[in-house]
């Protein structure tokens, strides 16, 4: 996977964080602090989802029903034969990542 990673050029720059093989109490962590991940069905999507972390959850070849994360801060595309666009996984990340933002604006709102 290392090579396909490398494709995606200098990622870093635009915020997008590569992470090493981890131990599950450092993958939580980092995890927490995530604003959002993007991934298929594995380990760390469900580990994320129970972090707190929101998620754009890309299903193949597994039963979404049976194994996506639920609740609204997650979005859940794919399935059993069907395709998944980089159009509707950008749409999913921007929707998540803009009700971040507006519930962190209206929370640091009421401190004031």
């Amino acid at each position: 996977e290392r090579d396909l990673v490398a494709g995606f050029g200098d990622l870093a720059a635009r915020g997008v964080v590569e992470a090493p093989l981890l131990p599950e109490d450092d993958l939580g962590r980092l995890l927490r602090g995530l604003d959002l991940l993007i991934t298929p069905d594995t380990g760390a999507m469900h580990l994320a989802a129970a972090v707190g972390t929101p998620v754009v959850a890309l299903f193949l070849h597994s039963e979404r029903e049976k194994y996506s994360p639920r609740g609204p801060q997650h979005r859940v595309l794919g399935g059993y034969g069907e395709e998944i666009e980089v159009a509707q996984v950008l749409s999913a990340a921007e929707e998540l990542l803009d009700r971040a933002g507006a519930a962190a604006s209206q929370h640091t709102g009421e401190r004031s």
